[in-house]
């Protein structure tokens, strides 16, 4: 009964402080200077959407600005946010986009690292078994489950071209698609974020 209570209450609390700031209002009331209150992981009931950085400073950098420290630059974090109508399709883009984070920091031996492959081989696991169930979340094709995150995530030249960089290690290369497997996800059946 209190656990019921409890979500109601908090419930209540965020209709009414929404509705009191404004569209930013979970983000300023969240703010201690630099430091993000709450959960840093997406699928935390205490997580926290970090605030939209200044394009102009947030584009300075290939890596940009991570305010929670999550692996996500806020504004990639944000743009999955709203641009995703399920829980699988949430975490896989988290993934994605977590990838892409690396991909920008260090492209050096990309044959070794190979930083798409578990996140290949988790979409592959969680395609085949929609398609399999028929549950009305369908995937895209391949391609463009990609196409939208990484336009978001390589979105200067300086990003586009890290990008390019890295992928031209592997022209000429014959590579086999990674086995379909949920231990190379990142989260759960539910979408909920796995620590590891």
């Amino acid at each position: 009964m209190q656990s019921i209570l409890s979500k109601t209450v908090l419930s209540l609390f965020l209709v009414l402080s929404v509705c009191s700031g404004g569209n930013n209002a979970t983000n300023s009331n969240n703010q201690t200077g630099n430091q993000t209150k709450g959960s840093n992981v997406m699928s935390d009931p205490d997580y926290v959407l970090p605030p939209m950085p200044d394009k102009e400073e947030n584009d300075k950098t290939l890596l940009g600005i991570d305010s929670n420290n999550n692996g996500i630059r806020d504004d990639v974090e944000i743009w999955i946010h709203e641009n995703s109508d399920h829980p699988i399709r949430k975490a896989l883009y988290a993934q994605i986009a977590r990838d892409n984070q690396k991909i920008l920091t260090d492209i050096v031996d990309a044959k070794e690292k190979m930083y798409t492959d578990k996140t290949n081989s988790c979409y592959f696991y969680w395609r085949r078994k929609f398609k399999e169930n028929s549950k009305g979340f369908q995937f895209d094709d391949f391609k463009s489950i990609y196409t939208p995150i990484d336009a978001v995530c390589f979105n200067t030249v300086d990003r586009y071209l890290r990008d390019k960089r890295y992928n031209s290690q592997f022209h000429g290369e014959i590579l086999s698609a990674p086995k379909a497997s949920i231990d190379n996800c990142e989260f759960d059946e539910f979408g909920n974020f796995l620590v590891k």
